[in-house]
Parts: structure tokens; C-alpha cells; sequence
């Protein structure tokens, strides 16, 4: 089986540093944010088998501290949960905003449009512009 990977023309490339330029750079607070939020979910995830390891050698061991390693794994999952759960909200916050500015802008430029371009165009591609293709730009 033939492998696929992904490359990057030089179409693609100058299509993300525009969107970069025009769109994402507003918005780069809440994008670091969102990427922070990413790497603390990470490192909790990484805390998981090290907890795990401590408590089996503490448990090994007959250690009385081991009844607390179990609070611990909650509460490292709680947080992690939490994480998790606002770096969604803030990254699909920013791209719902992004799309929103979008299609204004794609809006305002078929208003501007003259007549023989909407000749040219069924209404179907419009539709699919509006909706389809910003959507994929999103994913």
C-alpha cells in the first residue's frame, strides 16, 4: 500500500499565511491561550502513569500514605476535566469567530458583485462557499 502524506504546495502555504495575516492574528491571545490550555491537558494526561507507579510502589512498600494517592488521582482527573473541557470552549470560541468574520467579509464582497458573476455562479456554489468551505478551513 502506497502511503499518503500530507504536503504543503505553495498555494496552501500562502492560503494559511493569509488567513493567518487577515483573520487569526486578531485573535492571538486566546489562540496561546487555547495552546497552553492544550499542553496543561498533556501534562495531566502524563501524570496518570506516574501516579499509578508511585501508588503500586508505595502500596508494595505498605506505606499508610498510599490511602491518599487515590484523592490524588481524582483530583488530577477533575483538573484534567476541567482543562479539557475550557480549552474547548476557547478554541471553538475563536474559530466559530474567525468563520463569523469570514463569511461577513465573503457577504460583503458578493454584495459588491456585479451582475454577469452571479450569471456565472449557480446559486448552489454560493450556498456551499458560505457554509462548506469555510467549514473545512475551520477542521
Amino acid at each position: 500500500m502506497k502511503k499518503e502524506t500530507l504536503s504543503l504546495n505553495s498555494s496552501s502555504f500562502s492560503l494559511i499565511v493569509r488567513l493567518w495575516r487577515d483573520w487569526m492574528s486578531q485573535h492571538l491571545s486566546q489562540i496561546i491561550l487555547a495552546f497552553v490550555l492544550m499542553l496543561l491537558f498533556a501534562a495531566f494526561t502524563a501524570t496518570f502513569p506516574l501516579l499509578i507507579e508511585k501508588s503500586v510502589e508505595l502500596l508494595e512498600e505498605q506505606n499508610p500514605n498510599f490511602f491518599y494517592m487515590p484523592l490524588l488521582i481524582m483530583i488530577v482527573a477533575i483538573v484534567r476535566g476541567l482543562v479539557s473541557y475550557v480549552q474547548t470552549i476557547v478554541s471553538q470560541s475563536v474559530a466559530l469567530r474567525i468563520i463569523n468574520q469570514i463569511q461577513k467579509a465573503m457577504f460583503g464582497h458578493l454584495m459588491d458583485s456585479d451582475i454577469p458573476s452571479f450569471q456565472a455562479v449557480t446559486s448552489g456554489e454560493l450556498m456551499s462557499r458560505f457554509t462548506n468551505d469555510v467549514n473545512m478551513m475551520r477542521d
